[in-house]
């Protein structure tokens, strides 16, 4: 799933956490094809080293980021594999003469 337990970083247990009062993911179409998605949260970090606090955030965000890219690309490579599938289908009800001409180009 694309949205679970497997996709978010799980803290480590006996460290300090702050605290997310809002994440999103914003997906936005491109012009010249593909997609931007943008993740984003309104923490407050529980760390007095703001620096460490941005880089751990960053961390977490890029971590999330790469999980959703991964599963985006296995769904489509899943779908892709359905069409071929359903088309290789269609293509075998038609008749020997037309499904070879299909294929032939």
């Amino acid at each position: 799933s694309v949205a679970g337990a497997d996709t978010v970083p799980v803290p480590s247990e006996g460290i300090t956490h702050g605290s997310v009062h809002a994440w999103g993911v914003v997906a936005t179409d491109l012009a010249e094809g593909g997609s931007q998605v943008d993740i984003i949260s309104d923490v407050d970090p529980s760390l007095s080293i703001s620096w460490l606090a941005d880089y751990d955030l960053r961390g977490h965000v890029l971590y999330t980021a790469d999980r959703l890219r991964r599963e985006i690309e296995a769904e489509q490579k899943h779908l892709h594999a359905a069409t071929m599938a359903e088309i290789d289908a269609l293509l075998g009800r038609l008749p020997s003469s037309m499904s070879s001409s299909y294929a032939s180009g």
